[in-house]
């Protein structure tokens, strides 16, 4: 049996590839985390592929090793650059890679269940309805849109490189198989051989040409073979490359006029002729404007839908600044030293700072900007606030909380270890407590508890309960998500994104997220997400400096030290400060007190504001 209790069926996956369940034949990568072997999926020139269990994540996965020569470890290396950069629900997903040794390396894969779409294509007879081909051919198109925009292609589609999940019993296809795949960049300096299978190769592949329309000549061979039982070509390399470059598929065999001309269309002789891209083909086939907007986006969602949103009573007013003439200047103070974190509460009507520096957290006036309190515990700087006068902070070894206003500090969980990100619920009396690999949900008045995947390979998860409904958790950078879950710990809804999350709130009527791109530290994008709409997005380019988030607002102080208050990511208001520019800005949780920081040498200069737009 498994040494862990598994949460997949291990056994019966065991006996249906006819491998032992009780291997004891193990793979550790350099964080000290176990794949047990349990047997071999496949072999090739350059690595192995195996069907593995992730000890820690109790759960099956594709362990594709690569060892021996240098040629293999390039392999390993292109394989792991191109797969690495790719987020996308409609391409299989590289969960982990590591070196074992100077010339051991893993590329590890989400396990697909599913098969190949070969294999479904068998059961079925090789005959699909047009519903299912077009399902089947819009998964397709959408991951191949995914590598296109990085550039990057395929280079060898066909059934036997398309895997199957299955999610609500339904078939998710996705992209697998990056042997052969090549960057766009390397097609002028490069020889190529020929690649690939040639009863799909585009005609321009059997000259040594490529471009991204190639791919979609490959995807139209899978669409005709779909929809028809079988290729529009046979016989042996040479008959099918002159079949290829020469002779007509019979495009009459497909009965439906407008699938007919999509399939004749992705298999033009000429790449000029075929769609101008992916992303075209897909629009062409599913015509549905939001659809075609979530997948241009990269994101995509569950087929379960979000539950009826029920919100906490905030017990105070929501404000946010329309104009400069809602801003009522308080004060402006200066502060020696830096502050790694800046906290701004209220109480009694008037602002105080929290500040944390030297992984201390220290309360200051918000007017005068007097040391009226010392933290005594050493933090780890994520600070959450509690209500608009309480913190909880996190240590080495606790979660802790302190009140604004008796500035007594209290120690609410102990004895943890390892805490990445925490979140709390206090009107419940909830957390939820994470790792790098798994997050721990505590109940403490029932004494109720659960556990869950919770992916981040070293980046803290932004989590927020969403009032009395469940939770939502970010997951990166390898694989970045935004995962919603029930009270019992069932997926609700999944976004799948390009990069990872480093804000999230829970809005009066949507869900926004802030992430930052991973190639260029300086792009910000804004996601707003409700059932109704779906995903919106703004992308912020150099002329974002900092933001603040707050209840259902994101506040962006850009580079010319202009504010903006966003409401939805193509509305927002804008306020023009005078004076010296701003570095960051801060906001309290009502955003009643706004407070803008400025360095001067070894100065921090903090200007407060009363804001009186009260919505």
């Amino acid at each position: 049996m498994c040494s862990v209790e598994c949460l997949f069926d291990c056994q019966e996956l065991c006996n249906e590839h006819n491998l032992p369940h009780n291997s004891t034949a193990m793979i550790e990568n350099e964080r000290g985390e176990c794949y047990r072997l349990l047997g071999t999926l496949g072999s090739g020139a350059a690595a192995d592929m195996f069907l593995a269990e992730d000890l820690s994540q109790q759960r099956c996965c594709a362990l594709k090793k690569f060892e021996g020569s240098h040629s293999s470890v390039e392999f390993a290396l292109k394989e792991a650059a191109i797969i690495q950069g790719i987020r996308h629900p409609h391409v299989v997903q590289c969960i982990d890679f590591f070196y074992r040794g100077t010339k051991e390396l893993f590329l590890v894969y989400e396990y697909m269940e599913g098969g190949s779409l070969r294999d479904l294509m068998q059961a079925t007879h090789d005959h699909f309805n047009v519903e299912n081909a077009v399902e089947c051919m819009g998964h397709i198109l959408s991951g191949v849109s995914a590598l296109h925009r990085l550039n990057v292609i395929h280079c060898d589609l066909k059934p036997e490189n398309i895997l199957i999940q299955y999610i609500d019993r339904r078939p998710v296809y996705k992209v697998a198989d990056f042997d052969v795949a090549v960057f766009v960049k390397e097609l002028p300096e490069t020889d190529f051989n020929i690649e690939g299978s040639p009863a799909y190769m585009a005609p321009e592949r059997f000259g040594d040409r490529f471009s991204l329309q190639s791919d979609l000549y490959s995807v139209g061979v899978i669409f005709y073979e779909l929809l028809v039982g079988e290729r529009p070509f046979a016989g042996n390399t040479l008959q099918l490359m002159r079949a290829h470059q020469r002779q007509q598929a019979d495009f009459s065999r497909i009965k439906d006029v407008k699938i007919r001309g999509i399939v004749e269309t992705l298999m033009h002789k000429d790449p000029g002729q075929r769609f101008g891209s992916a992303e075209a083909a897909l629009q062409a086939l599913q015509p549905s404007e939001r659809a075609a907007g979530n997948e241009a986006l990269g994101l995509t969602a569950n087929r379960h839908a979000l539950p009826p949103r029920r919100h906490r009573e905030l017990g105070y007013p929501l404000c946010a600044p329309a104009s400069s003439g809602s801003l009522e200047e308080l004060t402006e103070f200066a502060l020696p030293g830096h502050a790694d974190w800046v906290y701004v509460a209220h109480f009694e009507d008037a602002p105080f700072l929290g500040l944390v520096n030297e992984y201390k957290l220290g309360i200051y006036e918000g007017i005068s900007g007097k040391n009226i309190h010392a933290g005594k515990n050493w933090m780890n700087f994520e600070v959450r606030p509690l209500n608009p006068h309480t913190l909880a902070y996190r240590t080495q070894y606790s979660i802790c909380s302190i009140d604004l206003s008796t500035f007594e500090e209290r120690i609410l969980l102990r004895n943890l270890d390892h805490v990445t990100g925490f979140a709390c619920y206090p009107a419940e009396q909830e957390w939820v407590l994470t790792n790098s690999r798994v997050g721990y949900y505590q109940h403490l008045k029932s004494g109720e508890s659960d556990s869950f995947p919770c992916m981040n390979f070293g980046v803290v998860p932004h989590i927020r309960f969403l009032a009395d409904q469940g939770l939502l958790y970010s997951t990166g950078p390898v694989g970045p998500a935004l995962n919603i879950l029930d009270k019992s710990g069932s997926m609700v809804d999944k976004l799948l994104l390009d990069s990872p999350v480093i804000s999230a709130s829970e809005g009066l009527d949507h869900l926004f997220f802030v992430t930052l791109s991973q190639d260029d530290k300086e792009v910000y994008k804004l996601y707003f997400y409700s059932e109704e709409k779906g995903v919106e997005m703004a992308l912020f380019k150099e002329d974002i400096q900092t933001y603040t988030t707050f209840g259902h607002y994101f506040i962006a102080l850009l580079s010319d030290g202009t504010m903006r208050t966003y409401s939805h990511p193509t509305r927002y208001a804008e306020v023009r400060f005078d004076g010296p520019k701003n570095h960051a800005v801060f906001t309290s949780l009502d955003n009643r007190f706004i407070v803008l920081l400025r360095n001067e040498g070894e100065r921090q200069i903090f200007r407060a504001y009363r804001n009186h737009e009260v919505l």
